[in-house]
């Protein structure tokens, strides 16, 4: 390597360094001769992303006979007990029975229809007269899951069981059905749940009985947070709702967002915030220059900056506060003081 090319590499090193120190240390330079900053309106969300798990109280059910079916239901309809939701033609050995027939003999079921059956593990019902059994939302799509994803045992799943059951839900509309095998899902829809698993970092935030925003692939809904539990590392969510998305019947698992903020109002870095005499506020620059504690309400943060009231807010012993305003210049670090 010649003297000049040593050279050449050892400039262009440099040139490296150089900007990288630059960009390092003009943010923190700027920042520590811009000692204050001022209060704006602005919009604070706070979301985590989660892998959910859909719980419903389902029934699938399964066709008593071999034949054509008709179906009468469009996917998502909400049904009454009673209300007739597919007719069956029956065929071959069937021809002669109803939908009650128990003389014909049953084919062993292969594919799709015996993993399902094989799954539920005998917590299919029969269908008996194409007529819901049950009142709730009608579906010609199932997974094999509807046991186990259930309210009763909810609470005893893990987020490593969890993981395992993400199958894809199986089309059950045909032309044609064998005896045994699934024939449509019905799912109660005046509530049904979500599992999902948060950092411990992020906690804080989640108490038992609080609403959150639940923003699903298909549609936003409002839920509670119906049970908190430890496990392992992780916390276990289980939220309750009764809100109507579009798909819901038919989603297992999905990338859903948790969100427990969304709101706009005044915004403040977090590190203008501080305490004294055990209270929350800002150091707020007056007329004269002056740095005068301004107490705040905090309504929400996300870690980096706070939502606060404006003007002024109720303390918990119902008095009166006055607060910061929008445009207030506020000190940037309060420890100083």
């Amino acid at each position: 390597m010649t003297k000049r090319r040593k050279k050449t590499i050892a400039i262009y090193l440099l040139v490296l360094i150089l900007l990288f120190l630059i960009v390092a240390v003009i943010p923190s330079v700027t920042d520590a001769l811009t000692p204050t900053e001022t209060i704006r309106y602005g919009r604070l969300k706070v979301a985590d992303d989660v892998t959910g798990t859909i719980v419903r109280d389902e029934t699938v059910y399964t066709a008593s006979a071999a034949g054509t079916v008709s179906w009468l239901c469009k996917e998502g309809d909400l049904v009454r007990q009673g209300t007739k939701i597919v007719s069956l033609k029956a065929s071959g050995k069937s021809k002669a029975a109803s939908f009650g027939n128990r003389g014909e003999k049953e084919k062993k079921l292969s594919g799709d229809a015996k993993r399902l059956v094989d799954a539920l593990g005998g917590a299919a019902v029969r269908d008996q007269d194409g007529t819901a059994q049950r009142r709730g939302k009608y579906s010609h799509y199932a997974d094999g899951y509807e046991a186990y994803y259930t309210p009763k045992r909810m609470k005893k799943i893990t987020e490593r069981e969890a993981g395992q059951h993400a199958d894809d839900p199986v089309d059950l509309k045909a032309g044609s059905v064998e005896k045994g095998a699934p024939l449509y899902r019905i799912a109660d829809n005046k509530a049904w749940y979500i599992l999902c698993w948060i950092d411990e970092g992020s906690i804080g935030r989640f108490e038992e009985g609080a609403t959150v925003t639940v923003e699903l692939p298909d549609g936003s809904i409002r839920a509670e947070v119906d049970s908190i539990a430890q496990e392992g590392k992780k916390w276990k969510l289980i939220l309750r709702t009764s809100s109507y998305c579009r798909n819901w019947e038919k989603i297992r698992t999905a990338q859903m967002s948790v969100v427990t903020t969304d709101k706009s109002g005044l915004l403040i870095s977090n590190k203008c915030i501080t305490t004294k005499n055990g209270q929350v506020g800002v150091y707020v620059r007056s007329a004269t220059d002056d740095y005068v504690f301004t107490p705040v309400q905090v309504l929400g943060t996300d870690g980096e900056k706070s939502l606060v009231s404006e003007d002024s807010y109720y303390n918990n012993k119902g008095k009166s506060v006055n607060t910061v305003k929008n445009y207030d210049e506020v000190l940037k670090h309060p420890d100083s003081m």
